[in-house]
């Protein structure tokens, strides 16, 4: 399993191994980038790919990341990539067409296939997810 960190400082490392739990039970991989070209890169390498945008100080992003959590325990996304990108530059995040943040957007075989804005319950978030993956 890879880890794939942008960041510098200690305390955006430990919000990255925040999740280490799921990671070490080997459903999902978790990945924290922060640039673009990096996030292509993953896209390419993985066909299924879910992607959270969110900034530090956004409180509904705060709210998304444990509901993240609990839906990529379930075994049955095995294989699915998780990234967690920090959406803090505009210039960063424009490509990919995000305006406001949380913003969860689900890619197969690098194609936007699905694409959530805001909060959600865990069970509408995976009914969300079970349509598309």
């Amino acid at each position: 399993m890879v880890v794939y960190s942008a960041h510098k400082s200690k305390e955006k490392r430990k919000n990255l191994l925040d999740i280490r739990g799921i990671m070490d039970r080997g459903y999902v991989d978790i990945v924290g980038v922060s640039q673009s070209s990096a996030l292509e890169a993953i896209l390419k390498a993985n066909p299924k790919v879910i992607v959270d945008f969110y900034t530090d100080i956004c409180v509904p992003c705060k709210i998304m990341k444990p509901v993240l959590e609990k839906v990529f325990a379930d075994p049955k996304f095995k294989g699915v990539t998780l990234v967690f990108f920090d959406a803090s530059n505009p210039d960063e995040v424009a490509p990919f067409g995000v305006r406001a943040v949380p913003t969860i957007i689900v890619f197969n075989s690098g194609s936007e296939v699905l694409r959530h804005v805001g909060t959600c319950s865990q069970d509408a978030l995976a009914k969300k997810f079970d349509t598309v993956l």
